[in-house]
């Protein structure tokens, strides 16, 4: 079952303002790793995506979480985890 992207977006409401929210202050820290965010909590940054995401999950579980690239210039990519449809 596919997740359409307004379900994912919806699902990560709250992620994505907390990315907002502390956008300027991880670019200034944080410029190109990778945000691992659950919530309204930054959860940690990390050198790759995988390390990030395999850091979700075993912190977070399959409940929703956001890993996002900190660039200065952001290019719209969409993708949703199967899990997202349970």
């Amino acid at each position: 079952m596919a997740v359409s992207t307004e379900r994912g977006v919806e699902l990560l409401r709250e992620e994505l303002a907390t990315y907002e929210a502390h956008r300027s202050e991880l670019l200034g820290s944080a410029r190109n790793r990778w945000v691992l965010i659950r919530g309204r909590e930054i959860l940690g940054t990390f050198e790759s995506q995988r390390d990030a995401i395999d850091q979700g999950y075993r912190v977070v579980g399959l409940m929703p979480f956001l890993v996002r690239q900190v660039v200065e210039v952001e290019v719209p990519v969409n993708f949703a985890s199967t899990l997202m449809a349970m």
